[in-house]
């Protein structure tokens, strides 16, 4: 079956008609619980008031759940075999309910997470600083969190077709073990491989800080290292963090951006394979 733009838009306002009661009941539900959340942070006690960073990740963190609850419901039809049938015998290709997938969870979604979800930020920022008496910065740098929702969504999305039952509940226990795994084998992997080697240069202040009474050249030692951005020497109790120049580092940017193409073609063909 060809690509036909018709079709593709058909599938898209197709899919909004059979779900518009569910999306709409979901979006009142999301605002409910952003704003119990805001509410509790706005009450709590011993509390400097809504600080940026407590705004940040109350965003951020209800993006990135919710999202992956709405992908995993996009093409579930096909992993349920009371479903499959019938989402099969839709008059559309792979690529096109593909493409609507992919239209609905990268684009779709965020954009009606900023609508329903920011105006509560808003609201309780202005209660936190006018009626509360705090002096907080308003969260508005939200878009740097783009790449980070982008892989996790289309992980999800290919993760739902590929698994068959329970597949919210698989896809939480895969990312939740590879995000262990890439955070605590970071720093013995790092470890590993810097080993014993030692900086040909030394920082000045790892003397005059230090050291003040000592001219013997410090020891570094590998203490933490976070995944593709930097690894943290110690020595005598002053740390040093390392990292590769701006140019090198947009490489593992790149790469790890490169992993939304990857989990589509995998959501592609895996629908391929179920239209076969």
């Amino acid at each position: 079956m060809q690509f036909s733009f018709k079709r593709t838009a058909y599938l898209f306002v197709t899919q909004w008609v059979e779900h518009k009661k569910l999306y709409l009941l979901g979006a009142a539900a999301l605002a409910g619980i952003m704003a119990v959340v805001l509410i509790v942070n706005l009450n709590s006690q011993n509390f400097d008031g809504l600080k940026e960073n407590t705004q940040e990740s109350t965003f951020e963190v209800g993006l990135l759940f919710a999202g992956a609850v709405f992908t995993s419901t996009i093409l579930s039809s096909f992993s349920e075999k009371t479903k499959t049938r019938q989402a099969l015998m839709l008059p559309a290709s792979a690529l096109e309910k593909t493409i609507v997938a992919v239209v609905y969870s990268l684009v779709v979604f965020p954009l009606v997470y900023v609508m329903v979800v920011y105006p509560l930020v808003l609201a309780a920022h202005y209660i936190d600083i006018n009626m509360q008496g705090h002096i907080n910065l308003l969260y508005t740098d939200f878009v740097h969190q783009a790449p980070d929702y982008f892989v996790l969504q289309s992980m999800v999305l290919a993760c739902s077709v590929i698994f068959n039952r329970f597949t919210f509940i698989k896809v939480a226990a895969l990312i939740c073990v590879t995000y262990i795994c890439v955070i605590y084998m970071a720093s013995p992997i790092a470890n590993m491989v810097i080993g014993d080697a030692q900086p040909k240069v030394i920082p000045k202040s790892a003397f005059e800080i230090t050291m003040p009474q000592n001219t013997v050249r410090p020891i570094f030692s590998p203490e933490t290292t976070e995944p593709f951005t930097s690894t943290q020497f110690v020595t005598n109790n002053a740390f040093y963090t390392v990292k590769l120049p701006d140019g090198q580092q947009r490489w593992f940017g790149l790469l790890f951006v490169m992993l939304v193409p990857f989990f589509v073609v995998v959501t592609w063909q895996k629908l391929k394979e179920k239209h076969a």
